[in-house]
């Protein structure tokens, strides 16, 4: 996401997580796309491309499982491994910008909850919610209301309406097992068109 050291939005541009240490990301709409591997939280390099550069002034942001969550403020030429409140050997499943301000971060962390950084990504504070003792797998933010927060864990989906103030568990039908042992909500989406309408992925059951 690119512009003097902010976190926005643009169109075309696409990042996906291809591994605990590795992105590839594209600001073509799919057709070129840059390879970044990270090495370390002081210099991480090994940059590949194809087609494609990667501008400056993207603040770029990565999530691991088993090595917490990777921050880079200069178009991922060098990263910094956030310590503080996220636990560094953590699972960092899923983090997200809030659609009103492009500052605001939303991460979360399995057996430790939510975290927000207003500052693209520096400094990172406890979101209180009752989701501290169990996997926590997505982040779904409602595109037209900034209030909303939706969250997938194993086995349940919480809802925010006041922007983490407060929580309530929901009622998705699931079981308490399915054939990988207790289902997770892999992915969470609030249909832009129309915000009454939630999508929950879960594995291996579906989608409701």
């Amino acid at each position: 996401v690119p512009g003097d050291g902010k976190v926005t939005y643009q169109n075309s541009a696409i990042a996906c997580c291809s591994s605990a240490f590795s992105l590839a990301s594209t600001v073509a709409c799919g057709d070129n796309w840059l390879g970044i591997h990270v090495q370390s939280s002081t210099t991480l390099g090994g940059l590949w491309t194809r087609g494609s550069e990667m501008s400056d002034g993207y603040t770029v942001g990565i999530g691991t499982v088993g090595a917490g969550l990777h921050f880079s403020y200069d178009s991922a030429t060098t990263w910094r491994h956030i310590y503080k409140h996220i636990h560094p050997e953590g699972n960092v499943r899923s983090h997200q910008v809030f659609p009103d301000d492009p500052h605001h971060i939303l991460a979360v962390s399995d057996r430790a909850g939510l975290f927000e950084s207003f500052d693209n990504g520096y400094r990172w504070e406890p979101l209180q919610s009752p989701i501290t003792d169990s996997e926590i797998w997505s982040i779904g933010l409602d595109p037209t209301d900034p209030d909303r927060i939706y969250i997938g864990a194993r086995p349940a989906a919480f809802r925010s309406t006041d922007k983490g103030a407060s929580w309530e568990q929901l009622d998705l039908g699931l079981g308490d097992e399915c054939p990988i042992g207790v289902p997770r909500i892999t992915n969470m989406v609030v249909d832009p068109r129309n915000n009454a309408s939630i999508w929950a992925g879960v594995e291996v059951d579906g989608v409701y």
